[in-house]
């Protein structure tokens, strides 16, 4: 063999950082993945069905960001969002992004995994967002949660929606474009994006269902009942209601539109004829219904065997025999 031809294959091997040691996995694709989404899971946590997505040159658990969008390629490294940016393992097992990869990831079922292992850990930041390392042999803070990588089947990204590199920096930017934008637009790129952040997709109605897998609330229909969420027979009606423009909007016996927010005292989901007693953003997040971005569902039992309040535990509450749950969107008939 040609020395020119062994420097050549040299050199391709050396831009992917892999486990030289470790034998592939068995479900290890040698042809290109299809594009999917990522979540976290960790039962009754607050990193419980968190979508992952890029910020800072890495992988966040955060109300801000770009929603990661990834495939695996034929040599097992982690593509983001069809760009020439892949997710490596950095400094003490964090998960960045930029032009070095790292090989071996396969998605075993929806699990997506390293060298056919799962050591996923969401590091709380000082500004309430988790950041994602790979510690299998680190351990990058002391309050971090253990968490697996459940991910999805989604679209390809369109070409306006790809995102791009800074010039020196592979510094991910989400740069969105609308068709029947004018070049002569006033729209700016960030005024859109803030947009898109702070005024969620309208809903058409839709119920919930409680999501508690291996539980006696998995499957249950959330009820209102004296103005708040329970599971169970509680003897309230079944919830239904609409997103519109970030608010939650119930229409109650009188037929009049009231707006649930989330009482800061006690955690409590409530109602109110006030549309702006509520200050944060109700969206649809993986299906499920979320606050700002977070999904903090938790169900606490009642005083009568077999019921359920429903909590949000934005500020660290918690009760005796809670347990976190999702609360999944199911369109109304």
């Amino acid at each position: 063999m040609k020395f020119s031809t062994l420097l050549s294959a040299a050199t391709a091997a050396s831009s992917y950082i892999g486990f030289a040691s470790a034998a592939p996995v068995t479900n290890f694709k040698r042809a290109d993945s299809e594009y999917f989404s990522v979540i976290t899971t960790h039962s009754a946590s607050p990193v419980h069905l968190r979508g992952v997505v890029v910020k800072d040159n890495g992988l966040y658990l955060s109300s801000s960001g770009t929603p990661f969008v990834g495939r695996i390629d034929a040599k097992g490294g982690l593509a983001v969002g069809g760009t020439n940016s892949f997710v490596s393992t950095g400094d003490q097992g964090a998960l960045v992004v930029g032009d070095a990869v790292t090989t071996f990831w396969a998605r075993d079922g929806n699990s997506l995994k390293l060298n056919g292992e799962a050591y996923g850990l969401a590091c709380p930041q000082d500004n309430g967002d988790y950041k994602l390392y790979w510690a299998k042999d680190t351990q990058p803070c002391s309050n971090g949660l253990g968490v697996s990588f459940y991910s999805s089947d989604t679209k390809a990204p369109a070409e306006s929606e790809k995102p791009t590199e800074t010039q020196g920096a592979c510094s991910i930017v989400w740069v969105h474009s609308s068709e029947d934008e004018s070049e002569n637009s006033a729209a700016t790129p960030e005024a859109t994006s803030k947009s898109e952040t702070t005024k969620p997709a309208d809903t058409e109605k839709f119920g919930l269902i409680s999501i508690r897998s291996g539980s006696d609330l998995q499957y249950l229909t959330v009820n209102i009942y004296r103005g708040t969420f329970y599971l169970g027979p509680s003897g309230g009606s079944d919830f239904e209601a609409t997103i519109q423009d970030g608010e939650l909007v119930y229409i109650n016996g009188a037929n009049q539109p009231i707006y649930g927010y989330v009482y800061e005292e006690n955690s409590q989901i409530a109602f109110s004829e006030n549309k702006d007693q509520s200050k944060a953003v109700w969206s649809v997040e993986d299906g499920n219904l979320a606050l700002d971005g977070k999904q903090n569902a938790i169900a606490c039992p009642a005083a009568q065997a077999g019921i359920y309040q429903v909590y949000w535990a934005s500020n660290g509450f918690t009760c005796e025999g809670g347990l976190g749950v999702a609360l999944k969107v199911q369109p109304s008939a």
